[in-house]
């Protein structure tokens, strides 16, 4: 039989350089500047004067005082550096090559951009991993039960317990953890855990980890939209969901490269790759030794920052990169910051790849080095400030016989950010009505200062800050009346009440009465919050009644969590022969008579389903 000649394989040139991670981000901000919102010139002491740089050398993030001094604001940027190999060359070559990154930005190949033209890069993650696992659960456990030798009411066992039952019938490499976690899920059935703060505790769970892997594969452009939509309509595919989006897109590409090639033509395109963006090279000599520093390697050099700025409409526009040319250093300040941006960072891990390759025209064997990129980790972050204003200090109110009115004083409270660019006063005739906003002193000096929708009428412009102000409402025949102050800082944030002031003009001795009938620390909300409890009584006064109905309706039943010192929270509202009981006391006010009434309380409730926690029941090391 005649031998047929037949082409060479086409190669693929795949390239998997490790990502950073633990990618975190940090928006810090230390003090106030009239231009924060325009300008991202942020190296400048509060006085106003800026900062040479060489000043903040030496900085760290555990050690990030100079910046807090010097610098008003700026975006810390944190991650988990890449293992260096010990036989790595990379510290002589950082010593020849102290900004390799920064100064050859457009000669970094990436991971995709050395595969050849003829192939793409596809990544799969399957982000409905936590839904569909639990659907595929909740069928198993309802349609399968008995089959799997459930002979009890699914509705008289726990999850626990339906979980070790499944763990038995599928096989031993799916471990009894992975579907406690599927089928276990508390939220499903209304209950919530809280931190300390009373928010929601919100962690990674198994399935959020499956969520977040990825696949590459590299697919030929011929059949690109064939494969993938393949995967679309398979209705068992992990990915059709995700990959459905890109099917006109990757149509698209299949028939422009399909239209554009030529099945009679060979080229050397097909079966190699040209590097075109070489950093360095050394020719090499017959017999001559390779240096240590330049055999064949791949090594991290360094890392290289995209900051991206998100616009208004949604788009994100590329700001500037950065570098950190040292491999063993997993952090860079942003101090370049306007207050207001969302900003979005892509680090990505270079590397300095050293190899083989031959003289394009003279054909000299060469060791040539280039750049190559891993794929980037992100990290979005809003540049705002979240932490509210000092209440004002030293709140006191005297009479000004002058003007024959109250006059209010306070102090300009401590405020390290210098952001305090409003004064509010609030009054109120008693306790049971709400704070009514008298006057706003704006001393704010913001270039472009936002709106912060505050009554125009009600606003006293002023270059500098005041801290007195003179109510010509209030008469010695007034009726007594209620003070407040708050702070706010120029993005609108509002401190709590000062301390509640109330007066009331004595005739008698021609002087002002003042009391304090509240700390300072009353959220605008709930101004009462801080009353003194001597104005509060906890009688209640009667006459003619001969019978009394009480009833039992407080706000919670139960109470999950802990107290501060680590012990269960027990609130002790069902009161029993054990615990102690609620006591009521009756006095007859005109015969001097008195009576006490003792009233227990039973839980006669219902008692619900209880979802024991995994880490309750005792593993079986033969189950994992």
């Amino acid at each position: 039989m005649p031998r047929t000649a037949t082409y060479p394989s086409r190669k693929i040139v795949l390239a998997d350089m490790p990502e950073v991670q633990n990618m975190d981000s940090e928006f810090r901000y230390n003090f106030y500047t009239k231009d924060e919102n325009i300008s991202e010139g942020t190296l400048t002491v509060p006085n106003g004067f800026y900062v040479d740089k060489s000043k903040l050398a030496n900085v760290s993030p555990t050690d990030t005082s100079k910046y807090d001094r010097f610098v008003s604001r700026y975006v810390l940027l944190t991650w988990d550096t890449i293992a260096l190999p010990s036989n790595s060359p990379n510290q002589a070559f950082e010593e020849a090559n102290a900004n390799v990154i920064l100064e050859n930005l457009d000669s970094i190949y990436s991971e995709s951009s050395l595969t050849l033209d003829e192939f793409s890069v596809i990544s799969f993650r399957d982000t409905n991993t936590d839904g569909r696992t639990k659907l595929y659960a909740k069928l198993l456990t309802s349609n399968e039960a008995y089959s799997l030798g459930i002979s009890a009411s699914l509705d008289e066992m726990s999850l626990q317990q339906i979980s070790l039952k499944l763990s038995d019938a599928i096989p031993q490499t799916i471990s009894t953890n992975f579907i406690s976690e599927v089928i276990n899920q508390p939220k499903d059935y209304g209950i919530t855990f809280l931190d300390d703060d009373g928010f929601e505790q919100v962690g990674n769970s198994l399935l959020e980890e499956i969520s977040s892997v990825e696949v590459r594969s590299t697919i030929n452009n011929r059949f690109l939209y064939d494969i993938v939509k393949s995967s679309v309509l398979n209705p068992e595919s992990f990915y059709g969901d995700e990959l459905a989006p890109s099917l006109p897109t990757l149509k698209t590409i299949q028939q422009n490269f399909r239209s554009a090639i030529n099945p009679a033509i060979v080229s050397g395109k097909d079966y190699d790759f040209e590097l075109d963006k070489i950093i360095d090279y050394r020719v090499l000599e017959d017999g001559a030794v390779i240096p240590e520093a330049w055999k064949p390697n791949v090594f991290c050099t360094g890392y290289l920052i995209e900051k991206y700025r998100r616009d208004s409409d949604g788009s994100l526009n590329l700001v500037k990169s950065m570098s950190v040319e040292n491999p063993s250093q997993g952090y860079i300040f942003d101090d370049e910051i306007k207050y207001g941006d969302v900003l979005q960072y892509g680090i990505y891990s270079v590397f300095v790849a050293q190899t083989f390759s031959t003289h394009p025209n003279t054909g000299e064997r060469l060791i040539v080095r280039f750049l190559i990129k891993s794929k980037p980790r992100y990290t979005q972050i809003n540049c705002i400030e979240t932490t509210a204003p000092s209440t004002p200090a030293d709140f006191s109110i005297n009479w000004d016989y002058s003007k024959n009115s109250p006059v209010l004083y306070w102090s300009m409270p401590l405020n390290p950010q210098r952001d305090i660019k409003f004064f509010k006063i609030y009054k109120r005739n008693n306790i049971n009505e709400s704070f009514k906003l008298l006057t706003i002193y704006d001393f704010n000096d913001l270039i472009s200062p936002p709106n912060h929708n505050m009554p125009s009428h009600l606003v006293k412009k002023m270059n500098s800050p005041e801290t007195i102000w003179l109510d010509y409402s209030f008469t010695k025949d007034s009726p007594s009346a209620i003070y407040a102050i708050v702070s706010v800082d120029a993005r609108g944030l509002v401190s709590e009440y000062s301390e509640q002031l109330s007066i009331r003009f004595n005739k008698t001795t021609n002087k002002l009465d003042v009391k304090q009938i509240a700390d300072a620390g009353a959220p605008p909300q709930y101004p009462n919050l801080t009353l003194d409890a001597s104005l509060f009584s906890d009688t209640i006064k009667t006459s003619g009644a001969k019978k009394l109905k009480v009833y039992f309706d407080p706000e919670y039943y139960s109470v999950f969590g802990r107290a501060p010192d680590g012990k269960k929270l027990d609130l002790g509202l069902l009161a029993t022969q054990q615990t102690g009981g609620y006591s009521m006391q009756f006095i007859n006010l005109d015969l001097q008579e008195q009576a006490s009434v003792n009233i227990l309380l039973q839980d006669n409730r219902i008692k619900p389903n209880i979802i024991p926690l995994i880490q309750d029941v005792p593993s079986d090391p033969t189950l994992n």
